[in-house]
């Protein structure tokens, strides 16, 4: 319930039932809503996950019925999920990267890579180097890297 005091469309009523917390969560996510409680942010990301997974298959039948507004409002806001989800936390967008260390996390915001744009045109080896990580992390954040620029070009 404290939340719905930051959302942007706040509902009339206490948050009291499931759907009330998911919509909550989500506007949380899109308008870049700091989520102290740690418990709240693993629901966001499950809800996010879901909702991501929910707006892919609409999408497919929006191609598939040929309906290009819905098509465009499920992209674009697939698109909010995906690209803005923690992204002000400590403004570095790698929060929202899955696989990654604790200590992978802190040498990305001591290195002074907070974006995707920081490590962009970088090989393999190079982030690696400069991250100090392993292989298999340094092409995580290089896919994390190329989805987000990928989905801030669609629409």
């Amino acid at each position: 319930n404290d939340l719905m005091k930051f959302v942007r469309f706040p509902l009339r009523e206490r948050v009291q039932d499931p759907s009330h917390k998911s919509y909550a969560l989500m506007q949380a996510a899109v308008n870049l809503t700091e989520i102290k409680d740690c418990t709240l942010r693993i629901e966001q990301a499950d809800i996010v996950e879901n909702a991501t997974r929910l707006l892919k298959g609409l999408q497919e039948l929006c191609v598939h019925r040929q309906l290009g507004f819905l098509l465009e409002a499920t992209i674009l806001f697939e698109r909010a999920l995906r690209t803005r989800l923690w992204e002000g936390l400590n403004s570095c967008q790698f929060f929202q990267c899955g696989g990654l260390s604790a200590k992978t996390m802190k040498a990305l915001q001591a290195n002074g890579i907070n974006s995707v744009t920081d490590i962009y045109g970088l090989s393999l080896a190079q982030v690696q180097q400069r991250v100090d990580c392993s292989p298999n992390e340094a092409k995580v954040i290089l896919q994390f890297a190329a989805s987000v620029h990928r989905s801030r070009l669609v629409a």
